[in-house]
């Protein structure tokens, strides 16, 4: 009797960002045009000093659609350093 087993390997990317919201904003576009936004598959963490929130940017790149889902696997980590 032979069983079959699916093995499944769970693979994600976890990239650690320290800069400015300008940088963060210019690196998450840029990962959302190469299609490397799916929160399933990658994690954006970003360090900053005693921030309380991060703000999804207002300025700059007006015309491209869906603006958000470029941000959407990216999280704030918050350092006492």
């Amino acid at each position: 009797m032979f069983e079959s087993y699916m093995h499944v390997a769970a693979v994600a990317a976890v990239v650690i960002l320290c800069g400015s919201s300008e940088f963060v904003q210019d690196f998450m576009f840029a990962a959302d045009d190469m299609g490397m936004t799916d929160p399933g598959e990658y994690a954006y963490l970003w360090t900053v000093n005693n921030a309380v929130e991060i703000e999804r940017p207002k300025h700059g790149h007006s015309s491209r659609p869906n603006k958000d889902r470029a941000f959407r696997p990216l999280y704030q980590v918050n350092s006492s350093l």
